[in-house]
């Protein structure tokens, strides 16, 4: 876990692209030691930095992917129909949690394709499309409409299992990958999405 000597050998920018990667909000006006202190409410979240040494990652070196152990049911007995049976309870078990693996990949991967194609347009862009500034909001309305449309379209099941610590153990690398993708592209849109409405604002 990360401490506070370890974050503050960091410039205040690197912890804020670190804080940018999570759904953490309300950092940008920080000063370093408040941004310090955020982090550390949620340790977990940068355990992966490490002390800053010139020339070297913020991260730790990548090791080799360790393949999660398949969920076993042991049953110690010499009677062939009782291990027939544990067996098949076992083939079971993993054809279960196969089959979740790919559902959560399937659907997870289309959203990604859906919200990569989402694009939030900038002030200049807007300010040249739209004379007053209730058009400009009702454009990136618009868009952050379609983006509740994509997540609240992900099934009930899909979104009981991505947010089960349980299932999350069994779930294969290229899951997890997909997942966090998701999660990256969803925190930088609402960003983006809640930035430009503030500019507007202002106007």
């Amino acid at each position: 876990m990360p401490s506070v000597a370890i974050l503050n050998s960091h410039p205040v920018s690197v912890l804020k692209k670190e804080i940018s990667k999570t759904n953490i909000k309300g950092y940008s006006k920080m000063k370093k030691g408040q941004i310090i202190e955020l982090m550390l409410k949620t340790p977990e979240r940068f355990k992966h930095i490490q002390m800053y040494e010139k020339g070297k990652s913020i991260t730790k070196p990548a090791t080799k992917p360790v393949t999660k152990p398949k969920r076993e049911i042991v049953v110690k007995t010499s009677n062939p129909e009782l291990k027939k049976v544990a067996e098949n309870v076992q083939k079971k078990v993993n054809d279960k949690t196969n089959d979740m693996d790919k559902r959560i990949t399937n659907v997870m991967s289309k959203l990604v394709s859906e919200v990569k194609k989402l694009n939030v347009p900038d002030m200049k862009d807007l300010k040249k499309r739209f004379k007053t500034k209730e058009k400009m909001m009702d454009e990136v309305e618009k868009i952050y409409n379609e983006y509740a449309k994509i997540t609240k379209a992900i099934p009930a099941d899909v979104t009981k299992n991505v947010k089960s610590d349980s299932v999350q153990k069994t779930l294969s690398k290229q899951t997890m990958d997909i997942l966090r993708d998701f999660l990256s592209l969803q925190s930088s849109l609402v960003k983006q999405i809640n930035n430009r409405k503030r500019a507007i604002s202002k106007l």
